[in-house]
């Protein structure tokens, strides 16, 4: 019932070379009789637009008061940009290791509450961490956003 139609290998160049071939063909023959008829007059017309390019690009210098400082508002913009985006990495591995010692922290005292009988060392421990996270929750209490 659904049979499957065979088609030929079509892509967007094969029909844009059928739509338009006619008008290539056209534009190629133009040239190519300009080109038979007036050869000396193209050959000059392509040396004298050589020479034009080399004198713009060799002789007369180019504008350096307008686009020098351009140039330098870009690197500058470019630094600051730099440095925004190191900024905020270098905050977000901070951040990364912040919660890796909050969490040693945390498995620390846990396992030092569930012991039976806590010794001085503990103690010491204990106080430590209380104002290490302390520290950690003013922190993160100035830098809440919301």
């Amino acid at each position: 019932m659904f049979r499957k139609t065979p088609s030929k290998n079509i892509t967007l160049f094969t029909e844009i070379r059928k739509e338009f071939s006619t008008l290539h063909e056209r534009g190629r023959k133009r040239i190519s009789k300009i080109l038979d008829k007036y050869p000396k007059q193209c050959f000059s017309g392509m040396v004298f637009s050589l020479i034009v390019s080399a004198l713009l690009t060799f002789i007369i210098l180019p504008f350096e008061g307008s686009q020098q400082p351009e140039a330098d508002q870009l690197m500058e913009e470019a630094k600051v940009l730099g440095s925004g985006v190191v900024d905020e990495v270098s905050a977000l591995f901070q951040i990364g290791n912040e919660a890796k010692r909050i969490g040693q922290l945390k498995h620390k005292v846990e396992r030092i509450i569930a012991k039976d009988k806590i010794d001085l060392q503990d103690s010491i421990f204990l106080e430590n961490a209380i104002s290490e996270l302390e520290k950690y929750q003013k922190l993160n209490s100035k830098d809440h956003e919301d």
